[in-house]
């Protein structure tokens, strides 16, 4: 029984190295890979040290790779997480980079376009309402929430937001927060360390805490 165990984990090692030097493409019905997530039609890569689950839907158009490439500061063990109690829609190529967090809450949605990728360390937590576009370029150590977690009561405050709404081809600033009721009009940038909440053009430069429009007519390119 023993030589069996070390044969298991040596196959297991196996796969783990073969993962990180040529992730493959694991069907989408590979329950084992998924650990109990179940995803309609698409393809997910799913790299070591990784944790993909989640008892939501899964909506996989495309490819959905979460854990395999990073930034050049990743060490060996950083933990990826994409957990979905929601609906989860990958509309294309969707890269979840290595120790990023992504949460989908019970009843929530969470969208994300075609050749979106979420960096090291970055936070996404879906508690109603997140839609990210396409090409957009979500640096490291960003936090995107939909929610304030708490209440805070008061005299004309206004009602719930909630829900974020991030156009196609918009850029995060590293250790950016996007707060509740943000909407970012396509191909926005958003400066490093900005706190954002508001609505904002499309192609408008934004920074500072809070965050205020700098430039307008911006382009961007990754």
């Amino acid at each position: 029984m023993p030589n069996l165990q070390v044969r298991r984990l040596d196959l297991w090692h196996d796969r783990i190295r073969r993962a990180r030097e040529s992730p493959r493409v694991i069907p989408a019905g590979a329950m084992r890979y998924l650990r109990g997530a179940r995803v309609q039609p698409g393809r997910v890569v799913v790299g070591p040290h990784s944790t993909v689950r989640g008892k939501g839907v899964w909506q996989i158009d495309g490819k959905l790779t979460v854990g395999v490439t990073g930034m050049p500061f990743n060490i060996k063990g950083d933990r990826t997480a994409l957990l979905n109690d929601g609906t989860f829609h990958a509309a294309g190529h969707v890269l979840i980079n290595r120790g990023a967090r992504v949460v989908i809450d019970s009843g929530a949605t969470l969208e994300i376009g075609n050749g979106t990728f979420v960096n090291a360390f970055t936070i996404v937590h879906a508690t109603r309402s997140i839609r990210i576009g396409g090409n957009c370029a979500i640096s490291w150590r960003c936090e995107i929430y939909d929610t304030q977690y708490h209440e805070l009561h008061y005299e004309d405050r206004r009602p719930d937001r909630r829900s974020v709404v991030i156009g196609d081809h918009v850029w995060i600033g590293a250790g950016s927060r996007i707060l509740d009721g943000t909407v970012l009009g396509d191909g926005c940038v958003v400066a490093a360390g900005s706190i954002v909440s508001g609505t904002f053009p499309p192609r408008t430069l934004l920074g500072g805490a809070p965050a205020h429009v700098l430039r307008e007519n911006v382009d961007w390119t990754l």
